[in-house]
């Protein structure tokens, strides 16, 4: 059974600490982010924050949807900059989603990001320990994933 998760979009910060995590987030951007989840209005606020920073975003419900995205490009390149996901999803989730990366686009693996309230419990820890993933802890506030991304050192961009 597949529960609702919260998003904080209303989480006061301080305004010299979210201008500061903006401009790292910011010094990461432009780039092409791929936000994997099952509830819409997750996808939406985020694909809104990320085109907010000036990103390209591409969106789908759930990893079997993300799959046909992940295909590649043309140059050789990583189709995708940065790719967040949520770990649970009805048909492909997040672990399966990272399996596959692993397989079939292993420079890619490093580009994911797992999103879950269930760190806690005893297989999603198993699988967070052993992918070394990084993580966005569920509910997450907008300021978290500017700090996430701003903590990130993305191909072509500066450290």
């Amino acid at each position: 059974m597949v529960t609702g998760t919260s998003l904080r979009e209303d989480v006061p910060e301080p305004e010299a600490v979210m201008t500061a995590v903006m401009g790292r987030a910011k010094a990461n951007g432009p780039g092409h982010a791929l936000i994997v989840d099952d509830e819409p209005a997750i996808r939406s606020v985020v694909r809104r924050w990320f085109e907010r920073q000036g990103w390209r975003v591409d969106e789908a419900a759930d990893g079997a949807g993300a799959l046909p995205l992940l295909g590649g490009s043309e140059d050789g390149r990583p189709a995708y900059d940065l790719i967040v996901a949520d770990l649970r999803m009805p048909h492909v989730g997040g672990a399966e989603l990272h399996a596959w990366l692993s397989a079939h686009r292993p420079e890619l693996v490093d580009h994911l990001v797992i999103a879950t309230g269930d760190v806690y419990e005893a297989d999603a820890a198993e699988f967070l320990d052993r992918s070394k993933c990084r993580v966005l802890q569920k509910p997450f506030s907008l300021s978290a994933l500017a700090e996430l991304v701003a903590a990130i050192k993305l191909p072509g961009h500066p450290a």
